[in-house]
């Protein structure tokens, strides 16, 4: 066989592992956080669970069936009664004193609310005249009895008050009921009458208070309006507000004709040169005195003969001389005409020599000073009428508090000696009637029909029951059975790459029976099942483009998962797809390869490591692919582990390698065993299978944190037996192809057919 096998493979390089581990890290062996169930996960729950559903609603349903229809069936009738409230005034209820009130439960009930007058009419003390007047036809009859199958409801926000009796005899619900509805009558008859008499005894006593009462509010009320000179608080109040609004109206009126005034004079002072009023009046008298103006235009014209004088002649020329003697003699009486107009004032600083302008800008800020003192003297006397409003508005809040406290006090005391005497009158006319407040609306009927059990509503509520229990049971099975059902299961809760789906097939679960010619034909007709396993050699292809993966192991957490099958069937796959493929039994333990390939297990894998026996002498060719070469595990060892963890395991893999394009090695489970781990650090990485519906999540973990801590290569995971209703992908695959390739499978089939006939 050694010449037949390809010898230009080399092994693969060592940067082949580097490039797997970067692809899928071993830190990466964890468990996504499970999200919310959606309904489609809910749908294949109930479906997966339907026989456990089912199984525990027909018992639910049975047992309810059999509660209904072995009661002894029970008969009610009833009646309504209108319970006219005894009492209407709620002074009387309010001012009644502890030791005023009616023994024997007789008393006042409020209107619309006779939650306490329910719970009296069932005690002893009320159904005594009825049990008694009972007991003639019914001597076992006691009160215990009557109360026990006494139902009493008052009808929400009504005087309406509804009273049912319940037996098993219903001639005696019947009689029952009678009675109780005319016991009842005569105790709201006697109830009416001692709340009456009771009534009018109590306002009588009530009335003379309130009468003192009302008087003595009535006096000190006037004592104070005669005091205070307040005969309407209101009106008083209204009238200081409305004024101290107008002088707030005014102030601020004034205080804007101030600050306009103000600036209307530091304008004016500003255009005369900062001038006083008092300069600004000594300037007008000025200029307005003939004599002074004539004076004052002569000393000008010497003061300017002078000025053009020192420009021709020396400062003691006579020409010189002359003009000052001049000026110097019009200054004194210059002088002395300014005291004679100004008297005390200071000589303004423009002498008096103002223009007309000027004249009536010094006029103008003379008028403004005056606006200005006049509008500060009012501003002063505003604000003090305003302090004297303010002083009187704080007195008057407590004034009208006290006002309107005596009042209301003598508004009340009024009211309640008005309802007194009319509650009074009311009582008397009433006490001469002789209507009674209670009156029975319907009367009590012998029932014909059964109110327990009710079979359509028992029935009804088993059944929805029924179905909860059931599936509240599935949830319960699904959670202790906590296994991956689904492939979307498994991507939602472990962060590996999926590489492929194998579909649920239930003839190619006895396939290992099986002889290869009739495995072929059943892999030949179940073309979604050889596409699955051509898909997941694709993608492991497709993991590492550089470096071609040349080994894997195929593993799984734990036994029965289907990665004997799976090693199998990709073998077959990736011989189909032209490839060398080597299928090697590496599980030592309990060996299937045989079986599942029709093969012989007389040697193997164990002759290979402990016989020395050449490994091309114990290979076989497949009798299915041409392409695929068979090492079965020959004879069970005595210590599997240590057997493939030996230098000479280590060297038969690296010479299969040269001279195969792919080498699929089958391994025991990862819990429990470390074969698997040992096989894996010597290939390009291991493949995961989970079985569908079988690999419980916490054995999947720990398998993965046990490939974590030894830094073994996770090519991806390989979700086995996906059955159809667990998954849209599934079924979506399946149609699509039988869509696509129907008519040629037909075809083949028809062919194969005709020529095995023949």
């Amino acid at each position: 066989m050694s010449s037949e096998l390809p010898s230009e493979f080399s092994h693969s390089s060592p940067t082949a592992e580097t490039e797997f581990h970067s692809v899928m890290p071993v830190g990466n062996y964890r468990a996504y956080d499970r999200g919310t169930v959606g309904l489609k996960e809910i749908l294949a729950l109930i479906r997966r669970r339907a026989v456990l559903i089912a199984g525990v609603a027909g018992v639910v349903f049975a047992a309810t069936c059999i509660y209904t229809f072995t009661r002894k069936p029970i008969y009610a009738t009833g009646f309504e009664m209108l319970v006219t409230p005894i009492q209407t005034n709620p002074e009387l209820k309010q001012g009644k004193g502890a030791d005023e009130a009616s023994p024997d439960y007789t008393g006042s009930f409020g209107a619309g609310d006779h939650r306490t007058l329910v719970q009296v009419l069932q005690t002893q003390v009320i159904l005594a005249p009825a049990v008694k007047a009972l007991q003639k036809n019914y001597p076992g009859i006691d009160a215990f009895e009557i109360a026990a199958n006494l139902n009493i409801a008052q009808k929400k926000d009504t005087d309406f008050i509804g009273v049912s009796y319940s037996d098993t005899d219903p001639a005696k619900a019947f009689t029952v009921a009678t009675q109780l509805a005319k016991s009842y009558v005569d105790y709201g008859d006697s109830l009416r009458k001692s709340s009456l008499t009771q009534g009018i005894e109590f306002v009588e006593k009530q009335l003379p208070s309130l009468q003192g009462r009302v008087s003595q509010l009535q006096a000190k009320l006037e004592k104070f309006r005669q005091r205070y000179s307040l005969i309407d608080p209101d009106a008083r109040g209204v009238s200081l507000a409305e004024y101290i609004s107008s002088i707030e109206q005014k102030q601020d009126e004034t205080k804007a004709a101030l600050d306009e005034t103000q600036d209307t004079y530091a304008n004016l002072r500003k255009q005369l040169g900062n001038y006083s009023p008092t300069e600004a009046i000594a300037a007008s008298s000025l200029s307005t005195s003939k004599r002074y103006q004539a004076l004052l235009d002569k000393l000008q014209e010497v003061e300017t003969q002078i000025a053009q004088a020192s420009v021709t002649y020396q400062p003691n020329s006579p020409q010189m001389q002359t003009l000052l003697e001049t000026r110097q003699s019009l200054l004194p009486v210059l002088q002395q005409e300014a005291k004679k107009l100004l008297g005390n004032k200071s000589m303004p600083r423009s002498q008096g020599n103002v223009t007309g302008i000027a004249e009536e800008l010094n006029a103008k800020m003379v008028q403004t000073a005056n606006d200005l003192q006049m509008l500060k003297a009012r501003s002063r006397a505003l604000d003090a009428a305003q302090a004297r409003l303010q002083q009187d508005f704080k007195l008057y809040p407590a004034l009208a508090r006290q006002h309107t406290d005596l009042q209301r006090q003598l508004k009340i005391a009024t009211e309640s000696l008005e309802r007194f005497l009319e509650t009074r009158e009311n009582l008397e006319i009433e006490s001469a009637q002789k209507s009674q407040p209670w009156q029975v609306l319907s009367r009590p009927l012998v029932p014909n029909l059964p109110v327990s059990p009710n079979v359509p509503r028992n029935l009804s509520l088993g059944f929805i029951g029924a179905l909860l229990l059931g599936t509240a049971a599935a949830f319960l099975a699904e959670k202790l059975h906590d296994v991956f059902h689904s492939a979307n299961d498994l991507r939602r809760d472990v962060m590996l790459p999926l590489l492929g789906i194998v579909p649920f097939r239930r003839e190619l679960q006895t396939a290992s029976q099986l002889e290869g010619q009739r495995l072929a034909e059943d892999l030949a007709a179940s073309p979604d099942f050889v596409e699955a396993f051509r898909s997941v050699y694709s993608n492991i292809r497709l993991l590492s483009a550089g470096t071609p993966i040349r080994s894997v192991v195929i593993t799984s957490a734990l036994p029965a998962d289907g990665k004997s099958t799976v090693a199998c069937n990709l073998a077959l796959a990736a011989a189909a797809m032209g490839k060398r493929v080597l299928l090697v039994d590496a599980d030592l333990r309990r060996p299937t390869v045989h079986q599942n390939c029709d093969v012989s297990n007389l040697r193997g894998v164990t002759n290979v490591l402990t016989a020395n026996v050449p490994f091309d002498q114990v290979i076989q060719k497949s009798t299915i692919e041409e392409n695929l070469d068979i090492l079965t595990a020959g004879q069970v060892p005595p210590d599997p582990t240590r057997l493939l963890a030996s230098t000479k395991m280590q060297q038969l893999m690296k010479d299969l390698e040269a001279h195969y394009d792919l080498i699929v090695y089958d391994s025991p489970p990862l819990v429990g065993f470390a074969d698997s781990m040992m096989l894996a650090g010597s290939t390009d990485g291991c493949l995961m299978v989970v079985g569908l519906g079988h690999t419980e999540r916490s054995a999947l973990l720990e398998a993965l944190e046990h490939l974590k801590v030894s830094g073994t290569t996770v090519l991806g995971l390989v979700a086995n037996s996906m059955k159809q209703y667990t998954s849209d992908e599934n079924g979506f695959s399946k149609r699509y192809y039988a869509r696509y390739y129907g008519d040629r499978v037909v075809e083949e089939a028809e062919t194969n057919h005709l020529s095995s006939s023949s």
